[in-house]
Order: C-alpha cells, then structure tokens, then sequence
C-alpha cells in the first residue's frame, strides 16, 4: 500500500519536472509532436533492453495488443500533445494546474457513467484538491486553458482504462514499451499532416543532447511509476 503510494507520489514530482524540460526544447525549435515524438523514441531501446535483462517476455496476445492501443496507448498520447500544446498558449504552471483536475475528472466519470458510490473521505480529499487547484488558478489563453483542462479528462480516461482492462497488472516496464510503441506510431500518423518530425531535426545542432535525455529518463520512471502504483 504504501509502496503504492509513494510510486504514484514520485511519478506526480516527475510530471511536475516534465513541462519545465518540455519548454527548454520549446525555446530550441521544437514543437508539441516532435517533443513527445523523440521522448518515445529514445525510451523504446532502453525498455527493450531493461525487459532483455530482466527476461521480461514482450510477446502479448493480439486482442491485449489492440485494447491496450484502443484504450490506453491513444488516450495517453492525445493527452501528451493536448497538454504539450497548452504550453504554448499559458504558463507552464498553470497548464500542469489545469491537468491536475484529473482526479475530479476520474471521480465524475466513475459516478456517471459507472454508476459507482464515492466514499466520504475519498469525496472529502477531491474538495481539498479542487480548492487547492483553484488558489493558483489565473486567467489566462482559451485556447491554453481548453487543451490543459481537455488533457486532464483524457488522462481520467486513460487511468479509469488502466484498472478496468487491468493493464496495471501487466509488468510495468512492458506495459510502458507498448505504450510507448502506440504513442509514437500515433505521432508518426499526425506527422503525417505537420511534417513537424523532419522539421525539428535542425533544432539538435543547437540543443544539448544530455536534455533530451533527461526528459526521456523522467518520462519512462513517471510511466512505470503509475502503472505500479495504480495496481
């Protein structure tokens, strides 16, 4: 339990340093796509090689392949570029605010569409969160606000998936490869109509690598954390 809960606490720390890194490259040239692209992308090896060593079998059956790209890896990648994109638009620590209205977003769905009963101090916790959220909460771009409160409905979606198709009981650096995998090929389909991937290639002539690489390190523990910690 409380190892649980200190994964699901280190991965929120890890998400608050994550939108810091993402407008250093921002400042670089690069875009909303091709940040969330490369962050995969550089993920994928050390993944592959972690599940290598540890003798992790990467082989799923094709119907947990398509649910875990129907249900997880699409709402995990939309919710990366609408926050990414919100970034553009306000202050990164107002988007991050915005996005962390997911635990409401996730209580609303659950009552509504699940029909499930809320417990009093789970009830009580969500009041103290929203008004919290609400005390640094300024004005600020429609378009910013609409993309981080939008990424925080997609990410509810995406945990509520986690545990009703039990993905949280998937090894969870296995689980993250895959994730990965479905982000990038979604990433790869958007490309498609924004050239934004072959367009940013320019911008690593003025960028140290060594960001990149934190950023990426930073996302794959978030990822693991929370797929740990959600069991």
């Amino acid at each position: 339990m409380l190892l649980g809960i200190g994964s699901v606490l280190f991965s929120a720390v890890l998400f608050g340093i994550i939108p810091l890194l993402t407008k250093v490259l921002y400042a670089a040239g690069f875009d909303a796509i091709s940040v969330a692209f490369y962050r995969h992308v550089c993920v994928l090896p050390i993944l592959f090689l972690y599940c290598r060593i540890k003798k992790s079998s990467l082989r799923l059956p094709l119907r947990q392949l398509f649910q875990l790209s129907l249900y997880a890896g699409f709402f995990s990648a939309v919710t990366m570029l609408l926050l990414n994109l919100s970034y553009l638009y306000i202050p990164v620590g107002m988007a991050t605010t915005l996005h962390f209205l997911y635990p409401a977003f996730v209580i609303l769905i659950c009552v509504v569409y699940y029909r499930q009963q809320i417990e009093r101090p789970i009830l009580c916790s969500l009041i103290l969160v929203l008004f919290g959220i609400f005390c640094f909460f300024e004005q600020g771009s429609i378009q910013g606000m609409a993309g981080a409160l939008l990424s925080a409905i997609t990410y509810a979606v995406y945990l509520i998936q986690l545990e009703r198709h039990r993905f949280n009981q998937m090894d969870s650096a296995v689980f993250t490869f895959y994730l990965s995998l479905c982000t990038i090929v979604m990433l790869m389909i958007v490309n498609l109509f924004t050239c934004s991937i072959q367009e940013s290639l320019s911008c690593f002539n003025d960028m140290p690598l060594w960001l990149l690489g934190l950023l990426t390190v930073f996302s794959m523990f978030a990822n693991i954390c929370i797929a740990f910690g959600s069991r």
